[in-house]
């Protein structure tokens, strides 16, 4: 095919591929290769290494408007801790009221929940209204809502029977959207100092990491990046590494006919010269 006839390819040829690209890898993972960040090593590592009869206080708390990012390192973190035997953990919600509804709807019918039962292994406080002053009340108390997210009376269930506060865990997990986190680092990575990882959005980042770099956040995983990065070292190619497959495949393809379309440009404007 002469220069000429690429640099007046039809749009629609372009696009076309451009689409072809985007789709495949979201139905089929390619799985390319990806460097792991140490935040995102340390994230792993911190679930990774939790002894049996380890507490987990989970703040998965993320709207449907957040999916994006934070949507594939809500499922794979929460197929960690359901992977995990004899690990135990409370889930709560405090900032969106819809953040239940994802919870319900999008994590969890995503996850084996293996042979985890309700009540005894693992608690979903549900969605507590009250900001951080409801942070505060449920950290000295988790038996604050009186409630959990199905209607059943927190004193019935047999884990808030000995797990009385997040003085009683080892260790806090907080995914939520800029701004909601800061929050929850202050209610309880500071007031409790316990070990405590999070999942940020990507323009949350630096903010996360100044409270890394105190001491007070032991592992971050930072957007899709960081998501397809958690699910490479878990070996379970999910929602991240496809859409991280998606991105890199229609960047190289935009890359590489920006390249080739100027060399022809400028080939076929030197020729024109030398005519």
């Amino acid at each position: 095919m002469s220069a000429e006839k690429i640099l007046n390819l039809d749009r629609r040829i372009v696009w076309a591929i451009f689409v072809i690209l985007l789709a495949a890898p979201l139905a089929y993972p390619i799985g390319l290769p990806l460097k792991v960040d140490k935040i995102t090593q340390e994230y792993y590592d911190v679930i990774d290494n939790l002894e049996p009869g380890a507490i987990v206080f989970c703040v998965i708390d993320l709207e449907a408007g957040l999916w994006g990012e934070l949507g594939a390192q809500a499922i794979t973190t929460t197929q960690h801790l359901f992977d995990m035997e004899g690990i135990y953990f409370i889930e709560a919600l405090f900032y969106r009221a819809d953040a239940q509804v994802v919870f319900e709807t999008m994590i969890l019918p995503q996850v084996d929940q293996k042979d985890k039962e309700y009540g005894k292994d693992w608690v979903n406080l549900g969605y507590i209204e009250g900001k951080e002053t409801a942070m505060a009340a449920v950290g000295a108390d988790f038996l604050y809502p009186g409630k959990d997210a199905y209607g059943n009376e927190l004193s019935s269930l047999e884990l808030l029977q000995t797990v009385k506060s997040v003085d009683d865990v080892d260790l806090i997990l907080i995914i939520q959207g800029s701004g909601y986190n800061i929050a929850s680092i202050r209610q309880f990575a500071v007031a409790y100092n316990k070990p405590s990882i999070m999942g940020t959005m990507s323009m949350g980042l630096p903010e996360i990491l100044s409270y890394y770099d105190a001491g007070l956040v032991d592992g971050i995983i930072s957007g899709l990046t960081g998501a397809a990065q958690y699910e490479y070292l878990r070996n379970a190619p999910g929602l991240a590494i496809r859409g991280m497959d998606a991105l890199s495949l229609s960047h190289i393809f935009l890359i590489g006919l920006m390249l080739v379309v100027n060399i022809l440009y400028l080939s076929s404007r030197k020729e024109g010269v030398g005519k």
